[in-house]
């Protein structure tokens, strides 16, 4: 007798048998026991779920001489021949050869015919219906919903979406699953105890990964292994006669992520290659891989995976040092590298490129985070100068107030926010520093004012001191160092520094302008009195005065560093930068 491959000697022949389809199973024994079977049926699901097998045991337990009965006994006459596929009562129709009108016109023909004297039922199976043409499908309308009452239809498909509406309304509706590693791999290991075949569970599972969820394909790469490596299978001859890649490559390449190592992870190319190994496969195999580690890091277990225990509990492992927010971000670039690896010209070089910008990718540091740092820092350094000095500064004569004067925002200038107490002795304070301990202590703590100088302050002096007031701006603050290098100094009168900048550097002035503070508390500093600073353009028509009344500019400040959040003003401060919108 000729040799019968796997697939079709091992094909179930009882609804017990089938795999993973308990949902579908039993309901059809229950309506075969109750009498309650339907006219039509629509079997849909994956390739290999076992459709047409259970539409032919459905067959037989309705034909079966012991029947209707929901465990057809397979000795009967009737159930013999519906498993050679020979009963003149089933007739299975491939709707990809047989899509036509006329094909459908001839089956209304048939379906008036009684049945045989063996059988009870005829039973219609249309394998890939919706191959059928939209006119077949109209044709079919009619005896689809009032069949004689001896002929029932089973319709299979794998793509239900082509199937029309006016069909599905008229069948009932089973969905066969994708059937999983651990059910084939069980499956085909019982199948190997009776071949006589020896095969360890980690053969088992690299067989059923590759069939992808279809028991058909499984068996039959079963036959192909054995055919390759005899009546002892291994897991390496598995790899060898499938193309299999190893799954320690993928735990590898992670490895190379985690350690930042690019020497690691271009050699793992290279070896992946010198091996003859797929670069396509090898993307799409480490993109399940990361999925894996992505299930194990939310879930904190296994729950999901298509694995060996082995390999499961080397995932649990492999995921904790990972971030879930890194995996989402590694799994989005090997997502576009296997969606592009078909179209490219060189797909090994882009293999590399993609695992290079994984293993450079910087780990998240979310918004919240940075925050509490910055409050944290925040807090320590506020602690920090407001700790007394172990020993006690001198005591300095207050400093005269100053003139009132005729300008008219001199009552901005002297409020009592601008001027230092009359006789209380200076606080003491840490000398300013550079980076976030300096800005920090800006946004927490006031700067303080210094005491008017025994002169009025010339042009002349503000010159000579010009490029050290720009140093200590740069020392504190190099973005307003930077724009303030296109100012130059123009005129000080009634205690106002009025600082000229050329048409192109409008921006840099409208910058100054937004931190006018800080900039007049560094030249308040440097120069010994406090100066009102004004911005103007010079060769424009805004020369002579500011871009707006600097008496609002002022309130506009104040009511901005009253209303936003300490833990806001810090960041302003470290990073200069401003509010857009509220």
């Amino acid at each position: 007798m000729s040799y019968v491959v796997m697939a079709r000697k091992w094909r179930p022949l009882t609804f017990e048998e089938v795999v993973a389809q308990s949902h579908v199973t039993v309901t059809l024994q229950n309506a075969v026991r109750a009498g309650r079977t339907a006219h039509a049926y629509l079997f849909s699901g994956p390739r290999g779920s076992g459709k047409t097998t259970t539409a032919r045991i459905l067959a037989k337990a309705l034909n079966c001489d012991q029947g209707p009965t929901p465990a057809p006994c397979n000795r009967c006459r009737a159930c013999e021949s519906i498993n050679r596929g020979t009963s003149p009562d089933v007739l299975e129709i491939d709707a990809a050869s047989n899509r036509g009108i006329d094909e459908i016109r001839s089956l209304r023909e048939k379906v008036i015919l009684g049945v045989s004297k063996q059988s009870g039922h005829k039973v219609y199976i249309i394998d890939e219906v919706h191959m059928l043409t939209p006119e077949a499908f109209n044709a079919l309308l009619k005896t689809l919903e009032e069949p004689p009452a001896h002929v029932i239809f089973i319709l299979a498909t794998t793509e239900r979406h082509r199937v029309p509406a006016t069909i599905l309304s008229r069948c009932q509706h089973f969905f066969f699953r994708r059937i999983s590693s651990q059910d084939i791999a069980g499956q085909l290991a019982r199948i190997a105890q009776q071949e006589g075949i020896e095969i360890p569970e980690e053969a088992l599972f690299l067989i059923a990964r590759r069939a992808d969820g279809a028991m058909r394909d499984a068996q039959s790469l079963l036959d192909q292994v054995v055919a390759f490596a005899g009546m002892s299978v291994t897991a390496e001859a598995v790899r060898e006669a499938l193309g299999v890649l190893d799954q320690d490559l993928f735990f590898r390449a992670t490895d190379a992520v985690l350690a930042k190592n690019r020497t690691a992870g271009l050699n793992l190319i290279e070896e992946l290659i010198g091996q003859g190994g797929d670069v396509g496969e090898f993307a799409r195999g480490l993109l399940e891989h990361l999925r894996n580690l992505l299930v194990c890091k939310i879930q904190g277990g296994d729950t999901g995976l298509d694995l060996s225990e082995a390999d499961r509990l080397r995932c649990r492992t492999h995921a904790e040092p990972f971030p879930e927010q890194d995996l989402q971000r590694m799994i989005q670039i090997v997502s576009d590298l296997e969606r592009d690896i078909g179209d490219v010209i060189q797909p090994r070089l882009h293999l590399e490129i993609a695992l290079l910008k994984l293993i450079a990718m910087e780990p998240v540091v979310s918004i919240d985070d940075l925050l509490d740092r910055l409050d944290r820092l925040e807090e320590r350094l506020r602690g920090r100068l407001a700790a007394p000095e172990s020993v006690p500064a001198p005591s300095r004569p207050s400093p005269a107030l100053p003139e009132p004067s005729n300008r008219p925002h001199a009552q901005a200038d002297e409020s009592p926010a601008n001027q230092p107490p009359a006789s209380a002795e200076p606080s003491s304070r840490v000398p300013p520093a550079r980076g976030e301990e300096n800005a920090s202590a800006r946004a927490s703590t006031p700067s303080p004012v210094p005491p008017a100088s025994s002169g009025p302050v010339s042009l002349e002096i503000v010159r000579q001191k010009w490029d050290e007031i720009v140093g200590r701006v740069k020392a504190e603050s190099i973005s307003l160092g930077a724009h303030l290098d296109h100012g130059t100094p123009r005129a000080v009168a009634d205690e106002t520094l009025r600082v000229g900048f050329p048409a192109r550097a409008a921006f840099s002035a409208s910058h100054i302008r937004r931190k006018k503070r800080e900039f007049e508390d560094i030249a308040a500093r440097v120069l010994g009195t406090r100066l009102r600073v004004e911005c103007i353009l010079e060769g424009s028509d805004a020369e002579s005065q500011p871009s707006q009344n600097p008496g609002e500019e002022q309130e506009a400040e104040q009511e901005t560093k009253t209303e936003v959040a300490p833990s806001v003003q810090t960041v302003l401060q470290i990073f200069d930068g401003e509010i857009l919108r509220r």
